[in-house]
């Protein structure tokens, strides 16, 4: 995010009477499903027989405030106003509900083993490149400390800078007990 938005500068009682407005976008959009795309009996969003890949990306900004209790106002979207969306995301919690339960469980992998696990993949892709253009100026090979900004920002990584480019940054596993093989196959 860059320190100049206007949003950043905005005090609590701004972004608070920005409500109203982005409100009247969610209701749109909870509308424009509504009578358009889920309005003709359609399941999922492409017609397809089961969940596709745009329909996961459709439906999370509209399944996630719907678990937020006290998220959206009732008066303005709810189940009654709105049945074929509330319908579709709850055929898609049974859908994930159901992939989950006969998914196999994953493996808990700790250090040495989970080192010895990726580095005897037979995948690994080629190392990038750092884009010289870089807004901070990061050189390949330098220490770097990585986080996501809007959520889990409380996890850090750190590790050598392998690539960085506009979509990617990637950091490379610092460790004395690795080969440069395993160090290539752990970032």
């Amino acid at each position: 995010m860059h320190v100049e938005m206007p949003l950043l500068n905005d005090p609590k009682e701004k972004i608070r009477a920005m409500g109203p407005e982005a409100l009247a976008h969610i209701w749109d959009a909870f509308d424009f499903l509504e009578t358009g795309l889920l309005a003709y009996g359609r399941q999922w969003i492409l017609k397809t027989e089961k969940p596709s890949l745009a329909g996961i990306e459709v439906v999370r900004p509209f399944h996630w405030p719907c678990e937020i209790k006290a998220a959206l106002p009732p008066s303005l979207i709810s189940k009654v106003k709105f049945p074929k969306v509330h319908a579709w995301i709850d055929r898609f919690s049974k859908a994930v509900s159901a992939a989950k339960s006969s998914a196999p469980k994953p493996t808990t992998l700790k250090g040495a083993e989970a080192i010895k696990y990726v580095t005897q993949a037979k995948f690994s892709e080629p190392e990038g490149d750092v884009d010289a253009s870089n807004p901070p100026g990061l050189k390949k090979g330098q220490d770097v400390e990585i986080w996501p900004i809007d959520s889990g920002f409380k996890h850090h990584d750190r590790g050598r800078l392998v690539s960085l480019t506009s979509k990617e940054i990637l950091g490379g596993t610092i460790g004395p007990e690795l080969s440069a093989d395993e160090k290539q196959r752990c970032r």
